[in-house]
């Protein structure tokens, strides 16, 4: 006798799985600052390097579920080590192990054009395949010769004013969720390697500097997971609001 046949039900459509598509088909690249040898900026024993890897890993694990392709430009066991929201984490560590995609070892002195057009590369190879959308994002942490600058702000590369578009997007929500401090976005010139559009022609690329470690309240709250969380969810949200634009 025929078994009858199993009946096939819809998923609901959830406002989780409407949410689970607003970037999908979205190449989001993540190069975190520094690492192998070259620990980044430092203060009070705080490690740049340390800081946005550990942002990297958190913001892959906000874009994810949006239904992003996230792609990192380094390879290092810290960004393999998946934050979970609301729940305690392992303590920062130097990403020492950092390589390029090649394997190449990150060297101390050695951040100069070669190593940052290496960065760069991995954006361009998901820009050649065509993909419909590609951000790019390099996240940093400043210091400044002032400790009462404080707060983060986005840099493009002077020559696309184009590229601004994502890097004014995050510094408006920067600004509406009170982390721009008394920093400005800046159209830079043709010194930041990942930027450059000779070997990133990625058109929404964008340099985040995520805080000023050399402020004493930034350097805090760069070393609260709860606050990495809410930054990562709003440089996401920049993202979902250029794709919707058609931006990317």
């Amino acid at each position: 006798m025929r078994k009858p046949a199993s009946r096939i039900t819809a998923v609901p459509k959830t406002k989780a799985s409407r949410a689970a598509r607003t970037l999908r088909g979205v190449v989001v690249v993540l190069d975190p600052g520094h690492g192998g040898t070259d620990p980044g900026a430092s203060r009070e024993g705080i490690y740049e390097a340390a800081l946005s890897y550990r942002m990297a890993a958190t913001l892959a694990e906000v874009l994810k579920p949006l239904g992003a392709e996230v792609r990192f430009t380094v390879r290092s066991a810290a960004l393999r080590r998946k934050p979970i929201s609301g729940k305690s984490e392992p303590a920062l560590i130097l990403p020492r192990d950092a390589t390029l995609p090649n394997g190449q070892r990150l060297n101390a002195g050695r951040e100069v054009p070669e190593y940052l057009h290496a960065r760069a590369a991995v954006a361009a190879r998901a820009w050649k395949q065509k993909r419909p959308h590609v951000v790019f994002l390099a996240l940093h942490f400043d210091v400044s010769e002032n400790p009462n600058d404080h707060g983060g702000f986005a840099m493009w590369d002077i020559r696309e004013n184009h590229a601004c578009t994502l890097a004014c997007e995050i510094t408006r929500r920067f600004a509406a969720a009170g982390l721009s401090g008394n920093r400005r976005p800046q159209p830079r010139p043709n010194d930041l390697g990942v930027l450059n559009p000779q070997f990133n022609p990625v058109r929404q690329k964008t340099l985040v500097e995520l805080a000023t470690i050399t402020n004493t309240a930034d350097r805090k709250k760069a070393l609260d997971p709860k606050w990495r969380w809410r930054v990562a969810r709003i440089l996401a949200a920049a993202i979902v609001a250029c794709k919707k634009a058609r931006l990317t």
